[in-house]
């Protein structure tokens, strides 16, 4: 196609990357951008190398997954989802996967960390991005996407008039006041074009991305002391992130956590039955709460029953053999503290991530899964169990 035809943004104007603008999910990441923003400019005693990372792994967050799917990754390398070029679409179709291909940001990442981190500390108040949607409506142009070969990737390394490539520099002629994402392929549209991308009509999700779930029937093995120790970390992370949480759209309600795992309710489940009545013990001996939901390190949410009277777990159990057996609810055996919905919300830890990162993608994870239809069955299907109980 030719390089005057390419739009200013990648999708449509509802949606930031594959989410609607006002999706939670949207607000989450975009919040987490500025107060990372926020921090290194009153402190400035973060690595800005590491900073930069972090903050645009954030934002990728918005096009690599979907929000009709928590598999992390999804859309990564989904031709339907993102701008490509035809040698790359012949390049996964021969090697089955997106070895040789690369993830290309039409805007060189680096060059809009910087702009982002100048507009947070702005004094000018007309471009100051001081509110998550600022900070949304200032990324959302810029975070177009090509999925290109290595080779093609390499005219990125051309030289302008200026001296710099276009490895990490937009054009020399190219300004804020338009910012054009696709100037850096209309200098190298006589190599290669970019191929628009057509995103499925329907509500399911096609895609070209990593699809395996990791097995069930691994073997456990014994925690080493370091992996315990991450372990501890990442639920006092989610804690706070729940407790930060806890007035906000979530409709959720932390309840005491302990070394491993991070804990809440929502607010229809807050009945005298439920809430703790022996802290600082998250279970403990009878009595305990009839039912909480515990996310722990290992990518899931787990929705766990306590000690529970029979009229309360015939109830709930109904749900799960009944007309709502679409839930997703699984009926447990009736020794100790059962297991009755435990689903995968994110991708399991990168070598890269440390222990907040890895928390602050978990709970995104959590976040658009309290989105789901499915867990609307659920919550609503619980509340009406207890309200059984004082009928």
């Amino acid at each position: 196609m030719p390089a005057s035809d390419y739009p200013e943004a990648f999708y449509g104007e509802g949606y930031f990357g594959a989410w609607p603008l006002h999706h939670p999910h949207v607000e989450y990441r975009c919040s987490l951008v500025l107060a990372r923003v926020n921090a290194y400019l009153e402190r400035k005693d973060t690595n800005q190398t590491a900073l930069h990372n972090v903050l645009m792994w954030e934002a990728d967050r918005c096009l690599c997954d979907h929000p009709d799917t928590l598999a992390h990754d999804r859309i990564k390398f989904s031709f339907e989802h993102h701008w490509h070029t035809q040698a790359a679409r012949d390049r996964y179709a021969a090697n089955k996967g997106p070895k040789g291909l690369t993830f290309e940001h039409a805007v060189p990442r680096l060059v809009v960390f910087t702009e982002l981190v100048r507009r947070v500390g702005s004094s000018d108040a007309d471009e100051r991005l001081d509110t998550w949607q600022k900070v949304r409506d200032f990324l959302r142009p810029l975070r177009a996407i090509a999925l290109i070969t290595v080779e093609e990737d390499k005219e990125f390394n051309r030289r302008q008039a200026n001296g710099r490539t276009l490895r990490q520099s937009m054009p020399s002629d190219w300004t804020w006041k338009e910012p054009d994402p696709f100037a850096r392929y209309k200098v190298v549209a006589d190599r290669f074009q970019l191929i628009r991308p057509t995103p499925p009509s329907s509500t399911t999700v096609s895609v070209v991305g990593p699809t395996k779930q990791p097995s069930r029937k691994t073997a456990p093995m014994r925690r080493t002391k370091q992996q315990s120790a991450n372990s501890r970390s990442v639920a006092r992370e989610l804690g706070r992130l729940f407790d930060l949480s806890a007035d906000g759209a979530l409709g959720i309600r932390p309840v005491v956590s302990d070394d491993d795992w991070a804990r809440f309710i929502p607010h229809s489940w807050a009945v005298p039955e439920n809430l703790n009545p022996n802290p600082p013990s998250g279970w403990g001996t009878k009595p305990s709460p009839y039912v909480l939901v515990e996310v722990g390190d290992k990518c899931r949410l787990t929705i766990t029953l306590g000690h529970t009277p029979a009229r309360f777990q015939e109830k709930l159990f109904a749900l799960c053999e009944g007309q709502d057996a679409q839930s997703g609810l699984k009926k447990a055996a009736a020794v100790g503290f059962r297991k009755v919905y435990n689903p995968v919300v994110s991708g399991a830890r990168r070598e890269s991530e440390n222990d907040s990162e890895f928390a602050a993608r978990l709970y995104a994870g959590i976040v658009a899964h309290l989105m789901t239809e499915q867990w609307k069955r659920i919550e609503k299907g619980i509340a009406g169990a207890f309200a059984d109980l004082h009928a």
